[in-house]
């Protein structure tokens, strides 16, 4: 093995660089390996420093893998240090540069440049021990990137992009981090594959400008409350996304922001939407979909080959639909539109017409079968309002014609719709609070049967009860379920018995064989007497003689019918401590 001290010169300008960027250099590090060329040399010393120098390269980029490094001398690395202070710049103004590790185990990475130096983008490739801290990579002070891209490095944590702000990031098959808080200031990122499950945007919410998530398996909900606007492609084939919240406010959806996501059945676009581009929800797993007013037109592709969706509401505001807007949805059984049905009629469907090489327009009651196939159509003209059925749900238009989405009380009763309009049935959340609604959408109250089990919804809010209730001068309890309970059940740290019919009991039971008493709030007693009798700890009567009160010229005692009495000690009689001397005389009856 070929091993030199670590010498001066040339080095030395590196040396002061990379203390600059607080990397330590140790001139007691000897020599492993040293290799050459006109474009490159690298140097790696026994204290896992790489010393790697570009000379010349490419105009449109330069790629550097370690893997031409042997296998043996690759273990060793622990530090990269890139130096292109001796790069022959010629004319270029910026180029791509890319750094492969070969999996090395090298937990630091350095670009050293000695001027200014411009990057279009770095990225850095198969570096399992990069774990994402602030230190992880470093850039010399002058020199800059456009743009990063991380792929299958270590990140842990994103740390160390928030000083290389402003520039884009792109962040691919990153597996170890989980968790992404995308720091303060990132203006632009994107998430590729990987096991990230969970993506925080707060603090970066004022800055961040486009973001990306995509080919993602692990992601299943996402609240973009926070953010102002979505970008091409942001959710495309994150297979398990299921629910989204988009920011109000939001006024276009790009162009395939969640082609492929499979299993969104549903997703709620704000009013404020006037725009959806092309193929924004093709591949979706959506069931229904309400476009709203303001939307003008439905582009190419929109919702083609969402095999699920059943319902469709288009607004009066629409005037133009491309042909393939909902190409292969065969699933779909009601169309809605807002306005009256001469308008209808009149919208502008557009295909492209390859034989004649141009646009070609019809009219919506001339190509409707060929859209919709055997679909109902309903329109909402002249004001009309009240129930109408779509397939085999309810929706519910008001004075205005707009169709009702949350609470409504109609003809005084409650009902609740979903943000399609769809009537909704059975167990409902809303807030912190469950209500039922009936077959037939009405809001139950009362005692309601489940499933098997018995619930108690307030008589006046409908919301399901838990804990005790009283009715009709009985007392129930219900489980943190809503269940009402039967038989025993300890509560609060107290045993108490309750009928099949619900009913909290009181005083004497005989259960499994044995007798307990339950005092009048319904608790059982135990380690106590009750009106003559010991209940052991486990509430049990279980002592056969009965005890009651004597009286002599001393005073009271408490003995049984086999002539055992009290004495030296406090016990609890109907609910009352007793305390008895060592004679057995109560001390305070």
């Amino acid at each position: 093995m070929l091993k030199l001290k670590k010498i001066s010169g040339t080095l030395l300008a590196a040396a002061m660089v990379l203390s600059s960027l607080g990397v330590a250099v140790s001139a007691d590090s000897e020599v492993v390996v040293q290799y050459a060329t006109d474009y490159y040399g690298y140097t790696l010393y026994d204290d896992g420093t790489l010393d790697y120098k570009i000379y010349k390269g490419d105009k449109w980029g330069i790629n550097t893998y370690l893997s031409g490094i042997d296998e043996d001398y690759l273990a060793l690395i622990k530090t990269v240090n890139v130096d292109f202070s001796e790069f022959d710049k010629q004319s270029y103004v910026s180029f791509r540069y890319s750094l492969h590790g070969a999996n090395c185990d090298a937990e630091q990475i350095n670009i050293i440049t000695s001027d200014t130096f411009y990057f279009r983008e770095l990225i850095f490739c198969d570096f399992p021990s990069i774990d994402g801290d602030e230190d992880c990579i470093n850039l010399s002070e002058k020199a800059h990137s456009e743009s990063y891209r991380f792929v299958n490095v270590g990140f842990e944590t994103l740390d160390v992009i928030s000083k290389f702000n402003p520039a884009i990031f792109s962040i691919d098959d990153c597996e170890k981090l989980e968790t992404a808080v995308v720091p303060a200031g990132v203006q632009v990122i994107s998430f590729d594959s990987g096991n990230v499950s969970e993506i925080d945007f707060s603090e970066c919410a004022d800055t961040l400008e486009s973001f990306g998530i995509t080919n993602n398996s692990k992601i299943t909900s996402f609240d973009l409350s926070d953010l102002t606007g979505l970008d091409y492609f942001c959710f495309h084939d994150c297979e398990n996304l299921s629910d989204v919240t988009l920011p109000q406010g939001i006024t276009m959806i790009q162009y395939a922001a969640f082609l492929d996501c499979w299993n969104l059945k549903s997703i709620e676009l704000p009013d404020s939407v006037v725009g959806i581009s092309s193929n924004a929800f093709a591949g979706t797993g959506l069931e229904s979909i309400v476009i709203p007013e303001g939307v003008d037109e439905i582009n190419p592709g929109t919702f083609k080959d969402c095999h699920n969706l059943m319902n469709v509401y288009i607004p009066s505001s629409v005037t133009r639909i491309a042909s393939d807007a909902f190409k292969r949805d065969t699933s779909i059984k009601v169309v809605n539109f807002g306005g009256a049905e001469e308008k209808w009629n009149e919208i502008t469907v557009d295909h492209y017409d390859y034989e004649q090489d141009k646009v070609v327009e019809d009219k919506m009651k001339d190509v409707f079968s060929d859209m919709f196939g055997d679909s109902v159509l309903y329109c909402n003209a002249d004001g009309i309002d009240g129930w109408r059925k779509a397939d085999k749900s309810w929706l519910y238009y008001d004075e205005n014609g707009s169709k009702t989405t949350g609470w409504k009380q109609i003809d005084g009763t409650w009902y609740d719709f979903d943000s399609n309009g769809i009537m909704l049935t059975g167990w409902q959340e809303s807030g912190s609070d469950w209500y039922y609604m009936n077959g037939s959408g009405a809001m139950v109250t009362g005692w309601i049967q489940s499933s098997g089990k018995w619930y108690f919804m307030d008589k006046s809010s409908g919301a399901m009860k838990t804990g005790w209730l009283n009715d009709g001068g009985a007392w129930y309890y219900f489980n943190g379920s809503g269940a009402m309970v039967t038989g025993w059940v300890e509560i609060s740290g107290k045993w108490y018995f309750f009928e099949s019919s619900g009913a909290m009991k009181t005083g004497w039971i005989q259960s499994s064989g044995d007798w307990y008493c339950l005092k009048s709030d319904g608790s059982m007693a135990a380690g106590e007497y009750v009106r003559g009798y010991w209940l052991n700890a486990n509430g049990k009567w279980t002592y056969e003689y009965k005890f009651t009160w004597k009286q002599d010229s001393v005073g009271w005692y408490y003995i049984d019918t086999n002539g055992w009495y009290v004495k030296s000690d406090s016990v609890m009689i109907d609910g009352k401590v007793y305390d008895f001397d060592s004679r057995g005389y109560c001390t305070n009856p």
